[in-house]
């Protein structure tokens, strides 16, 4: 009897997914990811909010780090914006306070930083710190992408963007004009109730799935939730813990670097879009890219030196040519430094990756405040 109500449950819960889905919403509804990518757009005008705050102070140097989970994903005060900021605690003579804003999070990539350049740009940052991980230019990593996130584009931005290849996420005409309008008549917070509301129903599905699977032996059609297994299937493990990839999560993740990035990839031209954004506003950018696990890919066999190169060649002339000042970490670290496959850097009483980043950063951040005080003569 228990099974019958259970497998009835299911069924309803397949039904409002299904309902979902004539309206055209129901895309990730198997996790949290649509619920959490949403959320960025709570917290960026939360940051953005906060960094306008002392735009009309004179002696305040503001900073804007942009960023994904490389960049955030670190205990309390232990991120890298915080370890840039302690560069700046005690007086150096720059004639300006220098604060870090932290507007990263995790999943973030160089569509978000053109999304949201515009309302970054209205809080009018002094720099702008902008990460560049090779990872994004996987098709893993487009499978990820929230097209909602695209509502903060300003109407007049529209033209531009549709230059764009914004068809790389699946980000179609019809969805950028309606989310756009959403935003602009100010129905983007019922539709981001909506979206979340969805990803719980979703979730719930699955809880649902697991429990007639392990308790009683019902076997669903797993739809939903099976390419992370696939993903998770990818990562060797220690002790039971994510260690490193297999070759084939190396692959899923960096396979397009590791073949040789074109010119022309999307990315790579989202990149000079969102730089080329906060240089027209006159604001300069420190672009950077993220140290990545090369040793470890070596180790796998996965590296054609020259496609790599090409790779990075690619990334740092479409940086430059926007207008970036540009810093390659790619090769900053030791596999020892990274503590999983994914490339967050390791923060232990030997070594912590976030403050050896904030060190390399530092003397750009530095030069970029002398040249403010400068043209401020």
């Amino acid at each position: 009897m228990l099974r019958f109500l259970a497998a009835v449950a299911l069924c309803a819960f397949s039904a409002v997914v299904t309902l979902e889905g004539v309206y055209g919403f129901a895309e990730g509804l198997h996790g949290g990811g649509v619920r959490v990518r949403l959320q960025v757009l709570r917290n960026m005008e939360t940051f953005v909010a906060r960094l306008a705050l002392h735009r009309e102070r004179p002696l305040i140097f503001r900073a804007a780090f942009l960023g994904d989970s490389t960049v955030v994903s670190y205990p309390s005060r232990a991120r890298v914006p915080d370890r840039l900021q302690e560069h700046y605690s005690m007086p150096r003579g720059l004639g300006r306070i220098v604060e870090v804003h932290s507007l990263g999070a995790v999943g973030l990539s160089s569509f978000e930083f053109y999304f949201f350049a515009d309302r970054i740009i209205e809080a009018k940052p002094d720099v702008v710190i902008m990460p560049v991980n090779l990872t994004t230019t996987s098709d893993r990593w487009r499978m990820l992408r929230s097209q909602e996130l695209s509502a903060w584009l300003p109407p007049e931005r529209i033209p531009e963007a549709l230059t764009l290849p914004l068809h790389w996420i699946g980000l179609t005409t019809d969805q950028l004009l309606a989310y756009v309008t959403l935003e602009h008549l100010g129905g983007f917070d019922r539709w981001l109730r909506h979206r979340v509301a969805q990803t719980r129903v979703g979730a719930t599905r699955d809880a649902l799935v697991e429990l007639l699977a392990t308790e009683y032996g019902f076997d669903a059609e797993l739809d939903y939730g099976e390419e992370m297994d696939a993903w998770a299937a990818h990562r060797d493990t220690v002790d039971g813990k994510e260690y490193r990839f297999t070759v084939g999560g190396a692959l899923a993740s960096f396979g397009q670097a590791f073949a040789g990035v074109d010119r022309d990839h999307a990315m790579l031209i989202m990149c000079e879009a969102a730089v080329s954004a906060y240089v027209r506003a006159g604001i300069p950018v420190i672009a950077y890219i993220v140290p990545t696990n090369v040793d470890h890919f070596r180790q796998l066999g996965l590296l054609d030196e020259e496609r790599w190169r090409t790779t990075l060649e690619h990334t740092r002339t479409a940086l430059k040519t926007s207008g970036a000042t540009v810093l390659d970490l790619h090769d900053m670290f030791p596999d020892s430094a990274f503590r999983d496959p994914v490339g967050h850097f390791l923060v232990s009483e030997d070594f912590d990756g976030p403050v050896e980043v904030a060190a390399r950063l530092e003397p750009l951040l530095t030069a970029a405040v002398r040249e403010h005080v400068e043209r401020a003569r």
